[in-house]
């Protein structure tokens, strides 16, 4: 018997991250911005067949690091069993300090 995915949801400060990411990278170069979302996004989808290969950062969240260039993005997520759902609850890329309030 194979075992359901689990449905992937953002947060609305997860979203706000990823807009955030989006900019960043593509005021450094037209198609940077896009390229590293959609890694990011690829990088996130691991999480609906093996919610729980992120470290364990607090009794409720977790913490997934994405690979990207010579560091990457580190996402910090929750998963809802009852709800067979993983909630993104913030992203940021590995330097930077914190997620933000």
């Amino acid at each position: 018997m194979s075992q359901r995915e689990l449905d992937l949801r953002f947060s609305d400060h997860a979203i706000a991250d990823l807009d955030r990411i989006f900019v960043f990278y593509e005021s450094r170069n037209e198609r940077l911005g896009e390229r590293a979302t959609e890694q990011l996004i690829e990088g996130l989808q691991i999480l609906t067949h093996s919610p729980f290969v992120g470290r364990s950062v607090s009794a409720r969240l977790r913490e997934l690091v994405i690979g990207w260039g010579a560091s990457g993005f580190v996402a910090l997520y929750h998963v809802d069993v009852e709800q067979n759902a993983v909630l993104l609850v913030a992203i940021r890329h590995q330097r930077e300090a914190g997620y933000g309030d």
